[in-house]
C-alpha cells in the first residue's frame, strides 16, 4: 500500500471522528442541564503522562504526517521498512493497523452517540447503549486500537512509542472505574457483569 493511499485513509478516520464526534459535542453542551459524570484525576503524574504524551503524539502525527506529505513532499512514514519487505509481508501489517484502528473507531462513534442520547436526557444514569452495549469505555478502546494500528499502517517504528499510551489508558480506565462503582454502586456492577471494559465480552 502505497504512502499517498495511506495519507488518504488518516484523513478519511480524522473526518469520520470529527463527524461523529463534534456535533454530538455540540449537541450536548446545549442541551445538557445538570447530568453529572463522575471525571476522576490522574492517580499520579505518571498515569498522567503515559494518558497524556502519546494522545498529543498520536493527534499531531494524524493532523500533521498527510499534510506535510501532500503539501510538502515531506515523509514521516516508514519508506526504508517498505522497501525491505516490499512484498505480502507489508501488506499484511497495513491492512491489519487499518482493520484495528477502523474496529476501534466504529465503536468510538457508537459510543459517542449513546454518550449524546445520555446528557441529552439530562438524567443522571449509565450510558449502556450504542457503543456502550460493546464496550463500557469506546473511546479508549479507540485510543488504544489507534496506538496499536497506526505504527501498522504507516510502518514507522518511531510510532511503537504509541504503545506506551495503552499502558495509561488501561491504568486510567482503572481509576475511572472506581469512580464510577462509587457513584453508580450495585447499577455499576451490575453493568460491568454484562459488558466488557475495553474489549467485547464473549457471552456463554
Amino acid at each position: 500500500m502505497n504512502f499517498a493511499i495511506v495519507s488518504w485513509i488518516l484523513w478519511i478516520y480524522l473526518g469520520i471522528y470529527v463527524l461523529f464526534h463534534i456535533p454530538i459535542d455540540i449537541l450536548m453542551l446545549i442541551r445538557r442541564k445538570e447530568a453529572e459524570y463522575p471525571n476522576p484525576d490522574f492517580k499520579n503524574n505518571i498515569q498522567a503522562v503515559l494518558f497524556i504524551l502519546p494522545s498529543f503524539i498520536f493527534w499531531l502525527y494524524l493532523l500533521g504526517a498527510p499534510i506535510l506529505f501532500f503539501y510538502y513532499g515531506i515523509s514521516f512514514y516508514g519508506h526504508l521498512i517498505y522497501l525491505l519487505f516490499h512484498s505480502f509481508l507489508s501488506w499484511f501489517l497495513q491492512i491489519c493497523g487499518l482493520l484495528i484502528m477502523s474496529f476501534g473507531l466504529i465503536i468510538s462513534c457508537l459510543g459517542r452517540i449513546g454518550r449524546g442520547l445520555y446528557l441529552a436526557k439530562n438524567k443522571e444514569e449509565i450510558s449502556m447503549k450504542w457503543g456502550h452495549r460493546i464496550v463500557r469505555h469506546p473511546e479508549y478502546l479507540f485510543y488504544i486500537t489507534g496506538f496499536l494500528g497506526l505504527p501498522l499502517l504507516t510502518l514507522n517504528p518511531i510510532l511503537l512509542i504509541l504503545i506506551s499510551g495503552i499502558i495509561g489508558y488501561i491504568s486510567f480506565t482503572d481509576t475511572e472505574e472506581k469512580a464510577l462503582i462509587n457513584h453508580f454502586g450495585k447499577e455499576y456492577k451490575s453493568y460491568m457483569k454484562k459488558v466488557g471494559k475495553l474489549f467485547p465480552k464473549i457471552k456463554e
